[in-house]
């Protein structure tokens, strides 16, 4: 008898466990499209197309957001931060944004460019992120140089590969969509 129960109970701790893993797939797959109103850049793109026009200037793009992805070759370090300083305070005296370190980042096709992030990401990405590490990025673009776009990242998540129930949503949704 008290088997039968055991297995009974252990049956309904895995469907309790197996419908849990369900809904928090589904809300992480909800969740990629909350801020699906940014626009998504490849990186080689953006440091082709986000350059100043003019030789030796620097255009600002006042805070557009936009979305990228990047290959970490450098965590966060400290590095000069003068201008978007000074572009914060001009833009929003009131902020209290702090942007005293940065990330180099590398394209698909090698190409290496240096961001800002916001200073409290930087325990987060030091513990969390490896060198080599591919990972989805959320920033203001804030200025055009002769080198390509000022960013400062304000948002960041590791890529990883989905479970085999997302891919199974994912393979279900895209089939949806040739459907129509």
């Amino acid at each position: 008898m008290n088997n039968a129960r055991l297995n009974i109970l252990l049956f309904r701790l895995l469907l309790v466990s197996f419908l849990i893993s369900i809904v928090f797939s589904t809300h992480l797959m909800a969740s990629e499209t909350d801020s699906s109103e940014i626009p998504f850049y490849e990186l080689d793109q953006m440091l082709i197309k986000f350059k100043a026009t003019r030789e030796g200037t620097v255009e600002l793009s006042l805070f557009r957001k936009i979305k990228f992805e990047g290959k970490v070759i450098e965590l966060p370090y400290e590095r000069q931060h003068g201008y978007l300083d000074k572009v914060i305070r001009d833009i929003a005296p009131k902020s209290t944004v702090a942007s005293t370190q940065g990330l180099t980042l590398a394209s698909k096709q090698k190409k290496i460019l240096s961001v800002y992030i916001i200073d409290e990401l930087a325990d987060g990405m030091n513990e969390h992120l490896n060198i080599g590490d591919d990972v989805a990025f959320e920033a203001y673009h804030v200025y055009n140089s002769p080198y390509g776009p000022g960013l400062l990242i304000y948002s960041w998540e590791k890529k990883v590969e989905p479970n085999w129930f997302q891919r199974f949503l994912i393979e279900r949704k895209r089939r949806e969509v040739n459907a129509r």
